[in-house]
């Protein structure tokens, strides 16, 4: 143990000695992120001793986990945590959660729910987790309410424990003390809402800044409020927001209103959905306006809310809402500025020129306490409170002391200034591992476009599933946490998300705030790293918020070999469709099998034409790595192959659990089948006895419907 560890755990780590809650201090100055300090409970629950920790990092709780039981997104959502709570001006960030299988000492297995949270003692930085034991081997079955009791109860144990640290400083001091220089003289007379915030929300300089964690691959997650009411003016109510900095990848304003709902903490403080917000009026996006009257949240479910539960208005009421664009861009600098008129109107203003207008038919009561509402999403992913009374205030100001210096958001470079620096050069992106390569996303991406553009996927749809919409995405498993390189006009179609905002990235963004059963997530890791086929019922999220059932069927395609080595070149092939008026969470297996027969005659339609999409692509990438070998020792030359071929292997959720009784000996025992009917249990709410039979007849309609339009297809 260096001397730095042995300090920070005398002068603080030491406390956690006899806490009996299962907890973990790490320096967050330190490199690496050793650890501090460990409780006794965690000693109990892991059996590794204190000399056995100290020193070292949390990952050796995964030493000993199979690889493909290991969450990649909570690995990368980790390190990002870390490094954000490292910059210089923040003022508070929210707790992290998860759920991830650990290791003990002797070698065993447990499922480990843990919170993380930054915590300032004596002028130092920490991270504070708590963990909670779930269950043994790897997998464990919660469904969402237990998945809440559960972070509410490790949140209450997160609390108590900082509090208990924090009494080692003789005066308690918060992060941001003595951090924030240059505070404005006309500071807001109101800061935003701490005590509890969203999952990718961080706070800086003394709280009158809002940042969005992850902007480049998250469009939410960052609603805010003010911590005290606006003030009625003449006009009515009004607050202003300046953008500090935005991102190209995502399209549309930061959502601006009110809600009359005082924000305390509280589990269900933040909707799913912006817009679903009790009592609240809010303006932005897209040029929309949504209101809504309940003072609980609308629960968004797999439809977009009715008129009567979240009324919205639109300045492009005629275009579907994913295809709808922002009326005005959100450039840093910009000052955005929310209006609240006594007789109703909610308005949005630009730098002090009206944007959007729209008569929500909602008088300001005169009797209720406002506070302000601030969805830091989309394009805009770092804003600050400004202290202007009136529209006519808010012009442009190009140097803001709030605004977040170079030095504390240097990493988070942003593309729009990535093309400033290089003279209006876009970014490329290769869809291979080769060095030297610089075959670009645009090249597939088109020739997919026009391949799905013509009427070859619509025929290869039209007498299999007459009521699905069927799309195709690739991705590149070569590629960095095998981003998406192409996407169909379809899957635009379907989720609401642009090509310019998703391509470059993982397609984990569909699962945002949705629970996926252990059995579907390993599926799609073995079939993400082998190209093996995989076929599964997913629940996903569209950009609107609004949740589906996707039918994914998923499948390498190897168009070339490496000369030298034998490797393949392949790429990831999906298909999709949206199947939530087939299916009640759960879909019969027949059901299933049926429709990855379906879906493989889709693949044997496009087989003929993604074999020219992919020869382009080899030749290409061929005949750069050609150029490349003659100034270089080594490099991979690939020979296309007369036809491409799908990988082997095959995936069905037998072939699943028989992978995972693999690596968790448990499985073999009679809890395989338990472990089926829990992993749907995670997607399936809970329901009365009563509910459950109307629920069970209706399913068995549906099913019954389903298969005579599936035996229509196949006669087709």
């Amino acid at each position: 143990v260096n001397a730095r560890v042995r300090e920070c755990y005398e002068e603080v780590g030491f406390l956690l000695n006899d806490e009996e809650d299962p907890a973990l201090l790490a320096d967050l100055e330190s490199t690496d992120n050793p650890l501090v300090g460990l409780s006794r409970g965690f000693s109990e629950l892991t059996g590794f001793s204190q000399d056995k920790v100290l020193g070292r990092n949390c990952r050796m709780l995964l030493q000993g986990v199979p690889e493909v039981a290991i969450s990649k997104s909570v690995r990368k959502n980790l390190r990002d945590y870390c490094r954000m709570c490292r910059m210089r001006r923040l003022h508070c960030i929210s707790e992290m959660t998860s759920l991830q299988p650990n290791a003990r000492h002797d070698g065993s297995q447990f499922v480990n729910f843990f919170l993380v949270g930054l915590i300032e003692v004596r002028q130092r930085r920490f991270l504070l987790g708590v963990q909670r034991y779930m269950g043994e081997g790897l997998f464990v079955a919660m469904n969402r309410w237990q998945a809440e009791q559960v972070a509410e109860s490790t949140r209450a144990s997160f609390k108590r424990i900082r509090a208990k640290l924090r009494s080692a400083e003789p005066i308690p001091a918060r992060i941001t003390e003595g951090a924030w220089e240059g505070r404005p003289s006309n500071a807001p007379y109101f800061s935003f809402f701490s005590e509890r915030l969203q999952d990718h929300c961080m706070l800086l300089h003394g709280g009158w800044t809002a940042m969005r964690r992850e902007p480049q691959e998250i469009a939410t997650n960052c609603l805010v409020f003010g911590n005290a009411p606006v003030r009625k003016t003449a006009e009515g109510l009004y607050f202003a927001i300046r953008v500090n900095d935005s991102v190209q990848t995502f399209d549309g304003l930061p959502l601006m209103g009110y809600t009359s709902l005082k924000p305390v903490d509280r589990p269900e403080l933040y909707p799913a959905v912006c817009r679903c917000l009790g009592s609240s009026v809010l303006t932005g996006a897209c040029g929309e306006a949504f209101a809504r009257d309940k003072l609980e949240h609308f629960k968004m479910g797999f439809k977009s809310p009715p008129q009567t539960e979240v009324e919205s208005w639109s300045t492009q009421p005629n275009v579907p809402m994913h295809k709808r664009r922002s009326p005005v861009p959100a450039m840093p600098g910009d000052i955005f500025g929310c209006l609240y008129t006594r007789d109703g109107r909610i308005q949005l203003w630009r730098n002090g020129t009206l944007a959007l207008d729209f008569d929500v038919h909602r008088p300001l009561d005169e009797e209720k306490d406002y506070y302000a509402v601030i969805d830091v999403c989309l394009s805009s992913y770092c804003v600050s409170l400004m202290p202007h009374s009136k529209p006519s205030e808010s012009r442009t100001e190009m140097e803001v002391p709030m605004s977040p210096s170079s030095t504390d958001t240097k990493d988070w470079k942003t593309e729009d200034r990535w093309r400033e620096d290089r003279g209006g050069e876009e970014p490329s992106r290769s869809v291979s591992g080769l060095e030297g390569a610089d075959w670009q996303t645009g090249n597939i991406d088109a020739i997919i476009s026009d391949l799905v553009t013509k009427a070859l996927v619509r025929k290869a749809i039209q007498g299999v599933v007459s009521c699905s919409s069927f799309c195709v995405t690739v991705a590149d498993p070569r590629g960095k946490d095998i981003p998406l390189i192409a996407i169909s006009s379809a899957f635009e179609s379907m989720t609401g998300f642009k090509r310019s905002e998703i391509l470059g990235v993982n397609c984990r963004f569909l699962n945002q705030g949705c629970p996926i059963s252990p059995t579907d997530l390993i599926g799609l890791r073995i079939a993400s790293e082998s190209g093996s086929a995989f076929t599964a019922l997913l629940p996903n999220r569209k950009k609107s918020g609004e949740m589906f059932i996707n039918l994914l069927d998923l499948r390498g395609l190897t168009i070339a070999n490496d000369v030298e080595t034998g490797e393949e070149l392949w790429y990831l092939i999906g298909i999709q469709a949206d199947v939530t008026g087939l299916s009640d969470w759960k879909f019969p297996e027949d059901h299933v099998a049926e429709l990855r027969e379906i879906a493989s005659l889709i693949r044997q339609r496009l087989k003929k034409d993604l074999a020219v999409l992919a020869g382009g692509g080899a030749d290409h990438l061929e005949r750069q790595a050609t150029c490349s070998s003659s100034a270089s020792d080594r490099s991979s030359q690939f020979k296309l192959l007369q036809e491409p071929v799908w990988r082997e292997g095959a995936l069905s959720k037998k072939e699943v659990l028989g992978k995972i009784c693999q690596i968790d000996p448990r499985e073999a025992s009679g809890e395989r089948k338990q472990h089926e009917q829990h992993s749907i249990g995670i997607l399936r709410p809970h329901h009365s006895p009563g509910a459950f039979n109307l629920g069970l007849l209706v399913f068995s309609a549906v099913a019954f419907l389903t298969g005579l339009l599936l035996g229509r297809g196949t006669r087709r």
